[in-house]
């Protein structure tokens, strides 16, 4: 993270990307279990957002798809954001996953998670 990102100089700001293509970096919150995200816009009002660690911030919000690579390049450039590095991250995450399974795509069905608990019998 650089200084001015540090310093809250880009966050809750829109930063133009061009093309009708903007951007808004927020800072997470304890108070609200939220993690620094970023909101991206295109200029027919479609949205994508990711939290830091590469999973999607506005899951109702989020539109299909990816964004293009010019735009991934401006959040690279602009705000600091490596868009595909922190899906990376998230993919990871995700790995226990069926292949053809997408968490970017809530239509996607995914297998549940099971917890696994040891169990100690004392006889």
């Amino acid at each position: 993270m650089n200084a001015a990102k540090q310093a809250g100089y880009l966050f809750g700001r829109k930063v133009d990307l061009g093309a009708g293509w903007s951007f808004r970096e927020d800072s997470g919150s304890s108070g609200n279990g939220t993690k620094d995200h970023i909101h991206v816009n295109d200029p027919k009002g479609k949205h994508w957002s990711q939290n830091e660690d590469g999973t999607i911030h506005d899951k109702k919000k989020h539109s299909p798809g990816d964004l293009p690579g010019w735009v991934k390049d401006g959040l690279k450039k602009k705000g600091d954001w490596d868009w595909d590095e922190n899906k990376k991250k998230q993919d990871r995450l995700y790995k226990h996953f069926k292949p053809g399974n997408d968490p970017y795509n809530p239509k996607s069905p995914t297998p549940p998670i099971v917890p696994v608990v040891p169990r100690i019998i004392v006889i």
